[in-house]
């Protein structure tokens, strides 16, 4: 494979726009390195010029977007995490207020020696909820870090 297809395949790989802006952006790319090479110019040293493909791609990107844009979709990404998090925390605190103490049966005022079970699947929204909400916070806290730290 050659070094003009090899950063083609890299480029398109790392470009995240619509597939007719990616076709655009490859013929331009393939016109830039026929360019280089009516110019004298090998493969290796255009690729030099244009940069890695991932800067390449990246650069590209950010002239499609209209400003703010990335920091629309980022803010999205980050308040679609947390709203599930919430929601869970929200809705185990929730069943857990619901929750009788051991031993008391409907409105007895003390405790009684009549023990009553509940089905299996009592534990689960028990366990999982907060799994469930730990995991969303910890995801929508790696974002966060992630879009001030590119700020």
């Amino acid at each position: 494979m050659s070094r003009k297809d090899e950063y083609l395949r890299q480029v398109r790989r790392a470009l995240t726009v619509s597939r007719r802006q990616k076709v655009e952006i490859l013929r331009d790319l393939e016109e830039a390195f026929a360019s280089g090479r009516e110019h004298g110019e090998a493969e290796e040293q255009v690729a030099e010029r244009l940069g890695s493909p991932e800067e390449f791609a990246a650069c590209i990107q950010e002239q499609l977007e209209p400003p703010g844009q990335r920091q629309h979709r980022q803010r999205f990404c980050i308040g679609t995490l947390l709203f599930p998090a919430l929601a869970a925390f929200a809705l185990w605190f929730y069943l857990q207020s619901l929750r009788f103490p051991k031993g008391i049966i409907g409105q007895a005022n003390s405790t009684t020696t009549i023990w009553v079970s509940g089905p299996a699947w009592d534990l689960l929204p028990m366990i999982l909820l907060p799994v469930a909400g730990l995991a969303a916070l910890a995801a929508a806290i790696f974002f966060t870090l992630r879009y001030f730290r590119k700020k």
